[in-house]
């Protein structure tokens, strides 16, 4: 019962770590800063925006099924009849999955990266390492008291 319970735990963590709303906590390319320090022209935010959109109904649809299966992975390690080749099967599905949306969430960011003209891109990745850079050095935040 306990490893159920570790691995429903994390799976719960690997779930949240696909959410879409993950995708969208930053949308650099209607950022106005961003898009000044980028000279990013309105038709490339359009274009970002479009391929970001299409991305997303894919993900949302793939986040629903794999929330789906792993809630059913979880209940199927929690049962007793479970034989090890259902469990193959279901963490085969379940595994499929993740790579899928792992596979789109690299083909959006590779379609919105070829929109950038060289000089964007490589702007953009030195805002990245800097941005990367202020995060390390800030001191973690203190978890919010309810």
């Amino acid at each position: 019962m306990r490893v159920a319970t570790v691995l429903i735990g994390a799976v719960t963590a690997l779930l949240a770590s696909f959410a879409p709303a993950d995708a969208q906590s930053f949308k650099w390319w209607q950022d106005e800063k961003m898009k000044a320090e980028l000279a990013l022209t309105a038709d490339q935010s359009a274009k970002i925006e479009s391929v970001f959109q299409v991305s997303m109904a894919t993900q949302r649809k793939n986040f629903d099924e794999l929330g789906r299966r792993e809630k059913e992975f979880s209940e199927m390690l929690l049962r007793d009849d479970t034989t090890e080749a259902a469990v193959m099967r279901q963490a085969e599905q379940v595994e499929a999955l993740r790579a899928e949306m792992s596979k789109t969430r690299t083909l959006m960011l590779f379609r919105m990266n070829r929109i950038l003209t060289t000089e964007q891109r490589m702007k953009f990745n030195e805002l990245q390492e800097r941005r990367d850079r202020e995060r390390n050095r800030r001191p973690p935040e203190k978890p919010v008291k309810k």
